[in-house]
């Protein structure tokens, strides 16, 4: 493959992505990602061709399908690498970047809803394919991908329990052979209502195909298990809501910030997420400080803490 004016994104990145992926540790993943993300909207454009417009369009795109600021940035910073290159062999400017903004990501920042505003999610959430398993997500602030690893046994609808497996890094745990973290967490009487009607369906789907019986709390249409949320419903839940940088993660800060405002117990919060240090919990604890008065209750709450 020789590189022409006439050659495009897509073949580009092929003739290219060994030169632009040699630094990454996974560079299996980020060209997965690429593959996915970045090549569908603007892979069949002419190298020549692609405009700031172009790029900018494929951020935004990105964002309102529901990836993370930390993936955009991921695909921007390879897209950057890819022209840089184009610039060496001629094909572009380098000045095509000039307009395209950074995407700023703070893995520190933990978000809170209004109660308008968690009122338009739930609302939001009515309109989409699977609206117990959202709501779920705001009520109980569990993990969108641990919510989707349950089964129907791991309900007890005596006990108000749901049983949670998870595993704190996929890929070094499965490299390590690790066992999954399983903890069992309380539910409130209305997440046991969202659990038991999303098990109805299921048993309702399971007559219906017999062959594809699930044991799966929630799936597909074809019985499969879910594996994330649906681009289309992300796009609806942002437009019906009026929230358009809406995440499902801030759904567990939302949960998570507004039980320390509660006064629930860190330890308590620690051990129901499943989290192994105190570096997420403490976020939510600065979150959900503005001031001076609530910074020193929280360090009071704290001294308490330790001592136990």
């Amino acid at each position: 493959m020789f590189v022409t004016v006439y050659i495009t994104v897509a073949d580009y990145w092929k003739l290219k992505k060994d030169s632009v992926l040699k630094f990454y540790c996974r560079p299996d993943i980020y060209e997965k990602y690429f593959t996915q993300c970045m090549l569908p909207e603007i892979g069949m454009i002419k190298v020549t061709d692609v405009s700031a417009s172009d790029l900018e369009r494929a951020v935004r795109n990105m964002l309102s399908s529901g990836n993370s600021k930390y993936k955009v940035s991921m695909m921007c910073a390879l897209i950057r690498k890819l022209f840089h290159q184009a610039a060496s062999d001629r094909l572009v400017n380098e000045d095509i970047f000039n307009g395209l903004k950074p995407i700023v990501v703070d893995k520190s920042e933990k978000r809170i809803f209004s109660h308008e505003q968690e009122v338009k999610l739930l609302r939001a959430f009515q309109l989409t394919k699977y609206p117990e398993l959202y709501t779920l997500c705001m009520f109980t602030g569990l993990q969108f991908s641990s919510l989707l690893e349950c089964q129907i046994n791991d309900y007890s609808k005596d006990n108000k329990t749901l049983t949670i497996s998870r595993r704190a890094n996929q890929y070094y745990a499965k490299a390590r052979n690790a066992k999954a973290n399983v903890r069992t967490v309380p539910l409130s009487k209305i997440s046991c209502k969202l659990v038991e009607v999303a098990i109805n369906k299921q048993r309702e789907k399971n007559k219906n195909f017999p062959d594809h019986e699930s044991n799966f709390i929630f799936t597909d249409i074809y019985n499969n298990r879910l594996q994330r949320i649906y681009p289309e419903d992300y796009k609806l839940i942002r437009e019906s809501s009026g929230i358009y940088d809406f995440y499902l993660i801030d759904l567990m800060s939302n949960f998570g910030i507004n039980a320390l405002k509660y006064k629930v117990n860190p330890i308590v919060l620690k051990r129901y997420y499943g989290y192994k240090t105190d570096y997420n919990v403490n976020l939510f604890a600065l979150a959900c400080h503005n001031n001076m008065k609530d910074i020193q209750a929280s360090d009071d709450y704290y001294r308490e803490l330790a001592k136990q």
